[in-house]
């Protein structure tokens, strides 16, 4: 006996964009803010108050991040000739459309997959030196060398003792949840 609403989100949607960044009142580099601005909307007009899902991934260990993780230590146990043979036909097939999705995950996968464990965050879209590449000069003297992956690692060393899981699990629930889902998710729905 619920009552359901559809909303398709449509390309034009991005004409809200300089509105949200008002609202957002921060840089902020998270884009699913314009569907939760748009969900919001949409709510607005029938409830007055609305429950999110919003710390259900980082309690039970739901994002695939974490799966990521799992299945890299099954991938570390075949044997390295496999391994590499693997990963030199990822470097050396062009992307089918068919299947860029899957083949973009793979590759992803085993770029992280060599990476120390302080230094494998699954969600990052830019590199460093991507980042670095998209700085003004000003702005790159400011920064200076700061990696912005230098704060997950100390936290990381301090939860050297646990699983590895359960250290993303607390970065998540202790960094991304506060810094960033619910920022995001309190900006919008107040926009």
């Amino acid at each position: 006996n619920t009552e359901h609403h559809e909303f398709v989100v449509e390309a034009r949607a991005a004409e809200l964009l300089p509105e949200l960044v008002w609202h957002m009142d921060e840089p902020f580099a998270d884009a699913s803010a314009l569907p939760t601005y748009l969900l919001a909307q949409l709510a607005k007009e029938h409830v007055t108050v609305v429950l999110t899902g919003d710390g259900g991934d980082e309690c039970f260990a739901g994002y695939d991040s974490y799966r990521a993780e799992r299945w890299l230590r099954a991938y570390r146990t075949v044997p390295g000739v496999i391994r590499s043979l693997f990963e030199a036909s990822l470097q050396n097939r062009r992307e089918d459309t068919s299947r860029t999705a899957l083949f973009r995950r793979a590759k992803r996968f085993v770029e992280k997959g060599h990476l120390p464990f302080e230094r494998r965050e699954w969600r990052m879209m830019w590199s460093e030196a991507s980042k670095s590449s998209l700085y003004r000069p000003e702005f790159a003297s400011r920064v200076g060398n700061r990696d912005s992956l230098d704060r997950r690692a100390d936290a990381f060393a301090d939860w050297r003792s646990l699983d590895p899981v359960t250290r993303l699990q607390l970065w998540d629930l202790t960094v991304y949840l506060p810094d960033d889902l619910m920022v995001k998710t309190d900006r919008m729905t107040m926009a």
